[in-house]
């Protein structure tokens, strides 16, 4: 059978079919981009970044050895400028390494630097946060005096503002050494008392011997002084250190054995060891804490300033502490208290409030390797995170094969949300490092392992935050 063919399409039916593939096409685009990530910046190191936008240019900075810095005017192609922190504070050890993963933010009319020094007098792994202070994002900043103002409580040049220590647990104290005082007074009570027992009998036994030895005298005569400078009733003759004949009482046919005077224990005080209770340990870091790393700066709502941050060791936690208004010091009275914890790596915290959820951000894993990732929570309280679970935002599957996408930070402005995170290129292109990669393995460093600067615009739905679209970088 033929079958008879169609009439060529109407030029309308042809411009309504155009329109559909241009928005099928138009939808697909995102999808395709983000299959396809390509690097912001490849060429340079981009660890842990931070990005602000002023009025005229994005700004970001990242970890180094004076927290790197560069500039964009489209937040994709980027000029590195001088570092942003050029002098440390006067607790961070000179010449101790990188500063670690800081954060900028716009506090009031200036803006404040969080950033993680080396401490001095400490190993390199022991780390605290501290703040400094410019009148730009582009400026000088200058650290602020006194101690750090998170740092683990064995920091002993001075008290740091936060130490890293559980509210209730500064509250409990108090109570608990009050109690302790207590315990070792009583303690110490019966022990006063014990004493005095063992005075009392040690008296009573001593009154007890010297009644019986005045009742039963002495079977040997007192020596007393004679001419010749022998004792009377002694023997001339006798050996140097033998015992002399005992002289038996008028009456006695043998003498009185040893056995036959009574026990009547102790005569001098037998003292019983006094045991006190221990006084109740002063509140303090826990031993796993080495120390306090990836600050970050998080506005709630109604305004109030928060710096979220990081216990480095293992197990690892994420906590928060209120801040002044001018985001500096901890909030009068106010500690930190831990969000969430976990027994392997959680880092990089960043908190984003949106519709009534709170949604915290961090990197999981180890950053050396690429199965570094982000992951992402939400709560509807800033302080409770005991329900919450994490899902994963970024990782090598979902991104086409980035090699560990995290240390992420957001960026939020009007009408979009945007993620800059790191990824491993290697072998001096935009390329993602390959399977296996651990950056501290000498075999890969022959490769020129690099932490490329990416970005991804975000979007929200009910199921919580999703990655819409890659932000293209350039292969050059």
């Amino acid at each position: 059978m033929r079958l008879v063919p169609s009439p060529p399409p109407t030029r309308r039916f042809s411009r309504r079919l155009l329109s559909i593939v241009a928005a099928l096409l138009v939808l697909a685009a995102p999808a395709a981009v983000a299959m396809r990530p390509v690097p912001l910046d490849w060429k340079h190191t981009v660890g842990d970044p931070s990005v602000v936008k002023t009025t005229t240019d994005y700004v970001v900075i990242a970890t180094g050895a004076k927290v790197d810095r560069a500039l964009s005017k489209d937040g994709k192609v980027w000029k590195w400028k001088s570092s942003a922190l050029p002098k440390l504070p006067t607790w961070a050890k000179p010449n101790g390494g990188d500063i670690w993963a800081a954060d900028m933010e716009k506090v009031g009319s200036k803006y404040v630097l969080y950033f993680a020094a080396p401490v001095k007098g400490r190993t390199g792994s022991s780390r605290c946060i501290g703040a400094a202070t410019s009148n730009s994002a582009t400026g000088t900043f200058v650290p602020v005096p006194g101690p750090p103002l998170v740092c683990p409580s064995w920091f002993t040049a001075s008290p740091a503002q936060d130490r890293v220590i559980d509210q209730s647990v500064i509250d409990a104290y108090p109570s608990a050494s009050a109690a302790a005082q207590q315990q070792r007074k009583a303690a110490r009570t019966q022990c006063n008392l014990a004493s005095a027992s063992a005075v009392a009998v040690a008296s009573s036994n001593a009154a007890a011997a010297s009644a019986w030895a005045e009742a039963h005298p002495s079977t040997t005569p007192t020596p007393t002084d004679s001419p010749s400078g022998t004792p009377t009733g002694t023997p001339t003759g006798t050996p140097t250190g033998t015992v002399s004949p005992t002289v038996l009482p008028t009456g006695a046919s043998t003498p009185p054995s040893p056995t036959d005077m009574p026990s009547f224990g102790p005569t001098v005080p037998v003292i019983p060891p006094c045991t006190l209770p221990p006084l109740a340990p002063k509140p303090a870091t826990p031993n796993n804490v080495i120390g306090a790393i990836d600050p970050s700066f998080f506005a709630d709502a109604n305004g109030a300033p928060y710096l979220l941050y990081k216990t480095d060791g293992r197990p690892s936690s994420i906590r928060i502490l209120p801040l002044t208004a001018d985001g500096l010091h901890p909030l009068a009275g106010a500690y930190s208290q831990e969000l969430v914890n976990n027994a392997g790596v959680l880092e990089n915290p960043v908190m984003v409030y949106r519709s009534g959820k709170y949604y915290l951000f961090n990197s999981y894993g180890d950053y050396a390797r690429c199965s570094y990732s982000t992951v992402w929570r939400s709560s509807t309280s800033l302080t409770n995170w005991s329900g919450s679970t994490s899902h994963v935002l970024l990782n090598r599957a979902k991104t086409k094969g980035l090699c560990g996408p995290g240390g992420a930070d957001v960026l939020t402005q009007p009408g979009k949300t945007l993620m800059y995170f790191e990824a491993w290129t290697c072998r001096r292109t935009w390329q993602p490092c390959g399977k296996g990669f651990w950056s501290y393995s000498s075999a890969w460093q022959h490769k020129h392992p690099v932490r490329a600067l990416y970005a991804v615009r975000l979007g929200f739905n009910s199921d919580g935050p999703f990655v819409r679209r890659f932000i293209r970088g350039s292969k050059h």
